[in-house]
């Protein structure tokens, strides 16, 4: 055995000496060396060698690389004092000699620059050697490791679509050696560090999870511990782990049966991702597609396909659609609904339509078909007095094949009409639909009893009030011979508490309270009153049947504009044209009838003319009027008609009304002589003169003048035939509010009113005395 050093001690060599064992590290880490010498067993003692503490750690590292670590610091410190040396080497006896010198105080940290220059790539070692001032002296080796190579980073699992929520782990492999260090991450934009740490972003510490219902895109780098870093690693994720779920809005066709029109399916969906239309089942054939953007489960989405995708991918019969929707993470959910693909064309199987001349209440076709047909609401175009209405009629589908439309009761009119719009479910039309004519004749309850005018005022030839007495004006007797039996404004159905109506008991006629432009308030008609020419009067009476979703104003769908008869029946002559507490804020304008004269002429009323009060509208497509609507809910038998009691007077027993069959002057049996014009005192004083039966007579109020009016007259004169020779205008006893000095009158040539002058001028004209 070797003996490398022995320090200053005294020994003496003696056969009875116990031996003695001295050990001392000869290195720091390698295996010790032992030495067995005979000493007297009191003289003996142990040499303790340094302990060496790298402080800086085992390893050194750095890079030539710029920015990496290009220098570093070894630090080293040992136990004992003594001497040290500093060589390149494994050992501590050969080698490049770094440095060496006195180790004077224990624990001091020496340190030695390292730069990265100065060593070759790889493992360098570095041996430390302390010998102490007893002798005794310990090793101890470290490494420089110079690694200039960028490590790698490995992101797991891979970027992708992800169905349930992956776990992502880094790591990174460094073929420089000297091993990987910092990690960064950041989401969408690059990470950067440098050798004091992550500048932007976070640090990596360990697994993680991105987000469900998210696409992330992150960016890694890693730093070796050399300072050399990777390049940037991207991987983006999308994960989605919720199952698509289809709420089916609705398809279309609703009917599900086509022929060449498109198809479309409205929906929501609870993820985003791709909706998609395939035949048979999602892995079929495609047949449109869709994006889903954004996630809002609320929103109604629609998918659809033409008619030329149809046609082909459809065959005659059943054709199932899947709507799929799949998720970003390629979760599939689906819904399927059938299409009947329908190329044979509808015909008519038979038709029932009016003809000749037409009781307005019985205008009624019924039509049946060769298979179910589309519901169209507007199944006939229809023209009265020359006049196009927009979609006028009630039609009811009664089954899918049988089709049966009522139009509105249109008095004396001429009408023609055509199917239009009928399609099958496949939405196949039906080819030359029938078209046809007819006229309308009076409604059966034409006569409604006379009523009140309520007017009370009497006027001078001035149109300055005074008192009635004498006159023979209206004012005599405002309320007869019946007063109105009018009562409301009230809802009849509570479901409906904004549709008021009026009733009138005296006629059995239910009214709006508003016109159809107006809404009631509860209190009052408010919003503003739009005046409409008669053909969109036609549509706002289709309008008020097809409210409350389809229930019709107020729960009834019969309502319509009132005959001529009917309007004369609420009308007033002093005040508001309409009873105010029962029509509240009623407009002063014309209000339109459903009686036609002639080829193209309508009645309307007039409710503030200073002229006449019942006027006949030549061109009723160019003028503008108010619709006010009636029903009547009980039609009941037509009231009896004149009685001619053959000793020149004409019975009313609707009215207990007795008439002088002549007019003024008249005194042939046949009144066909020439009738005796007046002026209005003069008439007075006729009637109050008239011997005739032994009865009263008076000149009659206009509501009772209007009695006789024969609207479905096609010549002149316009009233009943029980009164013949009418001829001219005919006075009435009540008086234009809005002119005083005129009378209303009776246009006996088309049934119309007018006004007639008391001071002469345009007031000259017969006069038919009334009784009681």
């Amino acid at each position: 055995m070797r003996i490398r050093t022995l320090h200053s001690f005294i020994w003496k060599v003696s056969l009875l000496l116990f031996p003695v064992v001295l050990s001392h590290c000869v290195r720091g880490n390698a295996p010790s060396e032992t030495i067995k010498l005979l000493i007297p067993f009191s003289q003996a003692s142990v040499i303790a060698s340094p302990e060496i503490t790298f402080v800086t750690g085992p390893n050194v590292y750095v890079s030539t690389t710029a920015g990496a670590r290009n220098t570093a610091q070894f630090t080293w410190n040992a136990s004992q004092a003594g001497k040290y040396i500093v060589r390149l080497s494994t050992d501590c006896e050969t080698g490049t000699l770094l440095t060496q010198g006195d180790y004077a105080t224990p624990g001091q940290d020496i340190t030695l620059p390292i730069s990265a220059g100065s060593y070759a790539p790889g493992a360098t070692p570095v041996c430390v050697r302390v010998t102490s001032t007893t002798g005794g002296f310990g090793e101890k080796t470290a490494f420089v490791i110079r690694d200039d190579d960028a490590p790698t980073v490995t992101v797991t699992p891979g970027a992708g679509a992800y169905s349930n929520q992956p776990t992502i782990s880094v790591s990174c492999t460094d073929p420089g050696g000297s091993g990987c260090g910092l990690a960064a991450m950041r989401i969408g934009a690059d990470p950067s560090m440098d050798l004091n740490g992550v500048l932007v972003g976070t640090e990596y510490t360990g697994p993680f999870n991105p987000p469900d219902s998210a696409t992330t895109a992150y960016r890694f780098k890693i730093m070796d511990k050399a300072g050399n870093q990777s390049i940037v690693a991207t991987a983006s994720y999308t994960v989605d782990t919720v199952l698509p779920v289809i709420t089916l809005n609705s398809v279309s066709p609703a009917s599900q049966a086509v022929s060449t029109g498109s198809v479309s399916f409205s929906y929501k969906s609870n993820v985003k991702g791709t909706a998609t239309l395939h035949m048979g089942d999602c892995s079929g054939t495609l047949l449109a597609t869709s994006s889903i953007a954004t996630l809002n489960g609320l929103l109604n989405r629609s998918i659809s396909f033409s008619g030329a995708v149809m046609t082909s991918n459809f065959v005659a019969g059943p054709n199932d659609v899947a709507l799929c929707v799949q998720n970003t993470a390629g979760l599939v959910g689906s819904t399927t609904k059938t299409f009947t693909r329908d190329n044979t064309l509808p015909t008519i199987t038979s038709i029932t339509v009016p003809s000749g001349t037409v009781d307005p209440e019985s205008m009624t076709f019924l039509v049946n078909f060769s298979e179910p047909m589309s519901p169209y609401i507007c199944p006939v175009s229809v023209t009265y007095q020359g006049a196009t209405v927009s979609c006028p009629e009630n039609a009811t589908w009664i089954t899918s094949q049988s089709l049966q439309v009522k139009l509105y009761p249109v008095e004396n009119a001429n009408v023609t009409w055509s199917l239009v719009g009928l399609q099958d479910l496949a939405a196949n039309a039906v080819s030359g639909l029938p078209s046809g004519s007819f006229r309308t004749g009076m409604q059966a309850k034409r006569r409604f009893p006379v009523t009140e005018t309520r007017q009370t005022l009497c006027y001078d030839a001035a149109g300055s009030a005074i008192p009635c007495a004498g006159t023979g004006q209206n004012g005599l007797n405002p309320s007869g011979p019946l007063p109105m039996l009018l009562s409301g404004p009230s809802a009849p159905n509570a479901a409906y508490p904004m549709d008021a109506v009026v009733t009138d008991s005296r006629t059995g006629l239910m009214w709006m309270v508003c016109p159809t432009t107006q809404t009631w308030s509860g209190v009052s008609c408010t919003g503003s009153i739009f005046i409409n020419n008669w053909t969109s009067a036609w549509s706002d009476v289709r309008d008020m049947n097809i409210r409350n979703s389809n229930a019709g104003y107020a729960g009834f769908t019969d309502w319509r504009l009132p005959t001529l008869a009917e309007l004369s029946t609420i009308k007033v002559y002093e005040g508001a044209p309409l009873p105010s507490s029962f029509f509240p804020n009623a407009a002063n304008r014309f209000y339109w009838t459903s009686t036609t004269s002639g080829a193209a002429s309508v009645y309307y009323m007039m409710f503030m003319s200073p002229g006449g009060d019942t006027f006949l509208d030549s061109s009723p497509i160019g003028t503008s009027g108010v619709s006010l609507l009636v029903r009547d809910p009980n039609p009941g038998a037509a009231p009896a008609n004149f009685v001619d009691n053959a000793n020149g007077i004409i019975w009313d027993p609707l009215n207990q009304l007795y008439w002088q069959k002549c007019s003024s002057g008249q005194v042939t049996a046949d009144c066909s002589d020439a009738t005796n014009i007046m002026l209005f005192d003069p008439a007075v004083s006729y009637c109050s003169n008239l011997a005739l039966d032994g009865r009263i007579w008076r000149v009659p109020t206009i509501k009772e003048l209007k009695s006789i009016v024969d609207t479905s007259a096609t010549s002149a004169p316009f009233v009943f035939p029980e009164f013949p020779g009418t001829v001219g205008e005919y006075w009435s006893s009540t008086t234009n509010q809005y002119n005083p000095t005129r009378q209303y009158g009776l246009v006996s040539s088309n049934g119309a009113g007018t006004g007639l002058d008391r001071n002469g001028g345009s007031g000259w004209g017969p006069v038919r005395c009334v009784s009681p």
